[in-house]
């Protein structure tokens, strides 16, 4: 087996999901709660704990972040909503996240004063599971916004060195309720983003984006004799380390990756978190008062818009 693995290259990342997996394992005494009330209650049950590099190397590699797919030759497999729906539960709201936006004058104070819980700067996914660990919170709204912080750094995205990024914080100044924010097409948005600096050819770098949704996507979504995931159960509450490990051995054994079959999405019936109608904006009834999002510049604010 050694053999068949040599020549494999490996992905480097700064996203991986350990941090997180070691976050929600610690949560103790009311933390559980407030996390399924932000609308995160499947990442309790989070079962993986790190990707495997090779394995997520061929998947980062086959992503055609202009088609949104992941290219194997004469299969795709679609990069859309319904799909990451089926891999992860969050919140569904009705705030779009979109780009275009202006910087906002309470951002800088939500950072700030974020960041003044920590002893020092910057802040890593460590110092925040460290700070989760010590549940010395005066209040839910603080520990919301570590946990949301730390779910943003290890799933959606990161600094090229790995740690927390600031000024996503902004985001939450407009609302802290998370369920009202559409993280499904947050995530979404960061992918067609993800490989924007990434250098497929050079060892030294690091992908930054949301490699553990792309790897659970492709396992998903492709069969291989010996190991094929549970549809009855969301991907993330199935996948674990080792079974990825074990995939990546049977693929190999197989004839390489990416040469079985493509499954149709699978239709469940799992419910997720999403805000009823009459909470969403609607634009074209004339004013409105619309939450903007620059994915890219990580900035925000509020756009009053009058469509004809």
């Amino acid at each position: 087996m050694a053999k068949r693995c040599k020549g494999l290259r490996s992905i480097r990342t700064r996203t991986s999901p350990n941090k997180l997996f070691e976050a929600v394992s610690i949560l103790t005494r009311w933390q559980p709660n407030v996390v399924r009330r932000m609308g995160f209650g499947k990442i309790l049950n989070l079962r993986v704990s790190d990707v495997n590099a090779q394995l997520a190397y061929f998947v980062v590699d086959r992503l055609d972040t202009e088609k949104m797919e992941i290219n194997l030759g004469d299969r795709k497999i679609k990069v859309n909503k319904e799909g990451v729906r089926r891999i992860m539960g969050v919140p569904y709201g009705g705030i779009r996240v979109v780009s275009d936006a202006e910087g906002c004058a309470d951002a800088e104070t939500c950072v700030d004063t974020w960041k003044n819980g920590f002893v020092k700067t910057p802040i890593s996914c460590k110092m925040i599971v460290n700070k989760i660990r010590e549940n010395s919170y005066a209040d839910e709204e603080t520990f919301k916004m570590d946990f949301a912080m730390l779910f943003i750094a290890t799933m959606i995205a990161s600094t090229k060195n790995g740690i927390a990024m600031y000024t996503m914080l902004g985001w939450f100044c407009l609302s802290k309720e998370f369920r009202e924010h559409d993280w499904f097409q947050l995530i979404i948005d960061t992918i067609r983003v993800c490989k924007s600096d990434w250098e497929r050819n050079d060892r030294d770098s690091f992908f930054r984006g949301l490699l553990t949704v792309l790897v659970l996507l492709y396992l998903d979504n492709t069969t291989c004799p010996g190991l094929v995931g549970d549809r009855g159960q969301a991907p993330i509450n199935f996948w674990t380390k080792e079974m990825m490990n074990k995939r990546k051995e049977l693929e190999i054994k197989n004839g390489g990756f990416g040469l079985g079959n493509v499954r149709e999405l699978y239709a469940d019936d799992q419910e997720y978190d999403q805000v009823s109608e009459d909470e969403v904006v609607d634009l074209s009834k004339g004013d409105g008062e619309k939450k903007v999002w620059d994915l890219m510049g990580c900035r925000l604010r509020y756009v009053f818009v009058d469509i004809k």
